[in-house]
């Protein structure tokens, strides 16, 4: 019994580190949030007819820092050197009780930029007829990266994307691609529309992206905020289980403090009442002589 009182008291404070866990983890979703935030204004903003491509390629250069430092939180949020929020554990388990299986998982995810944007390393792959590929990168004036050669019509592209523009690095686009079309034959012939109205069409993409994102950030705080919930009535479970079975093992080993003092004041009057009569009569022959003594002398004939 007592080594349950021992167990249910160290399951506690299991219970208490995994809410600083998720309190760390939290602090840090909740910049990232912050930090998405500003993005979709970023967005907002670069949809606005009104900007040049020169206007939107600074509103980018933000954008870039910022999507770099959702990747810096989600490499470097840890809890006593467990990383938290890089994919590198889906979950971590907790021991809250005092016996084996009574346990809690804290279910985490990949909070960095490709994850949450569900992209893969960021990046769009468009690959010729000839297999050769080109890395696109997301930003709020479309590709990062451009296709450095024109090839003729009939060499064409296999290539996927949502609604997503290939575009020079000068402001011109060469291909728009629809939403969810997978295209083996998009040729890329001649150069298209400028990208300064192709680049708001794009920023409002990227918009409903970070929306998307702020969700998947939004869905990940909420699970966690609930496991806390749950560990937080588990403390307190634990704490009314450790109480009242030290209260029985009280009851089986420790003396009633109260009992007991009322029996030794009954056994110390009881003592104390045989003394005073022990006394009273060890005194009587001494009274009887004395009577004795008292008595006037008989005279002698």
């Amino acid at each position: 019994m007592g080594a349950q009182v021992s167990g249910l008291k160290v399951a506690k404070r299991n219970a208490q580190d995994g809410i600083s866990l998720i309190q760390t983890a939290e602090g840090a979703l909740n910049e990232t949030h912050s930090i998405l935030g500003r993005m979709r204004d970023l967005a907002v903003q670069a949809a606005n007819g009104t900007l040049t491509y020169e206007d939107r390629a600074a509103i980018d250069k933000e954008f870039q820092a910022l999507r770099q430092e959702i990747d810096r939180i989600g490499n470097s949020s840890q809890f006593n050197t467990i990383n938290l929020l890089d994919g590198s554990r889906n979950k971590i388990t907790l021991q809250v009780g005092a016996n084996a299986g009574q346990t809690m998982d804290v279910e985490l995810s990949d909070m960095r930029f490709d994850a949450i944007f569900k992209t893969t390393n960021g990046k769009l792959s468009v690959t010729d007829a000839n297999g050769q590929t080109v890395d696109v990168e997301m930003g709020l004036c479309g590709s990062k990266e451009t296709i450095k050669k024109h090839n003729d019509a009939k060499d064409a592209y296999n290539a996927a994307a949502n609604s997503l523009a290939l575009a020079k690095a000068k402001g011109q686009n060469t291909s728009a691609l629809e939403q969810e079309v997978a295209a083996k034959k998009a040729a890329f012939e001649k150069v298209g529309q400028d990208l300064n109205r192709e680049g708001q069409n794009y920023a409002t993409i990227v918009m409903n992206q970070v929306d998307k994102a702020i969700s998947t950030v939004s869905l990940q705080r909420a699970g966690l905020g609930a496991t806390q919930n749950a560990l937080q009535h588990t403390i307190n479970y634990l704490e009314n289980s450790a109480i009242n079975l030290s209260d029985a093992q009280s009851r089986i080993e420790d003396c009633d403090i109260a009992e007991e003092m009322m029996n030794f004041t009954k056994a110390n009057l009881m003592s104390q009442v045989a003394a005073a009569m022990l006394a009273q009569a060890n005194s009587e022959p001494n009274t009887v002589l004395t009577l004795l003594n008292s008595l006037p002398k008989a005279n002698a004939f």
